[in-house]
C-alpha cells in the first residue's frame, strides 16, 4: 500500500478547452468613443450657446468669414438660419454648450 495522498496518487489533470479563458483582443475604442473623441458628435468644448448664436446672427447679415466664401443670400431671416442649424445638426439651443447629433 502506498503512504502518497490520493490526490498524488492520480496523474495531472489536462487541460478543459472549455473552461480556458480566451485572452481578450483589444480591438480598441469603438466608434462612439472616437466620434465624441474626435469632437463630430457630443458635447462641444469649443462652442457655447451664445457662440452658435452668434454665427447664426453673423451668416444672418452676411458676414463674409462666417458664410465660408459664399454669396450672402439676400432677405435671410434669423428664424431661417436657426432652422437650418436645427435640421442639419440637431441644433436646440437649450443648453450652456452646444450639442451635435
Amino acid at each position: 500500500m502506498s503512504r502518497k495522498p490520493r490526490s498524488e496518487r492520480l496523474p495531472p489533470k489536462l487541460p478543459d478547452p472549455a473552461s480556458e479563458r480566451r485572452e481578450r483582443v483589444h480591438t480598441g475604442p469603438s466608434l462612439r468613443e472616437v466620434l465624441k473623441q474626435a469632437h463630430v458628435a457630443g458635447r462641444s468644448l469649443r462652442y457655447g450657446r451664445d457662440e452658435v448664436t452668434g454665427i447664426m446672427r453673423r451668416v444672418e447679415q452676411g458676414a463674409p468669414s462666417s458664410l465660408c466664401g459664399l454669396p450672402a443670400p439676400v432677405g435671410l431671416t434669423r428664424e431661417q438660419v436657426a432652422a437650418a442649424v436645427e435640421l442639419v445638426y440637431g441644433w436646440e439651443g437649450d443648453g450652456p454648450r452646444a450639442r451635435i447629433d
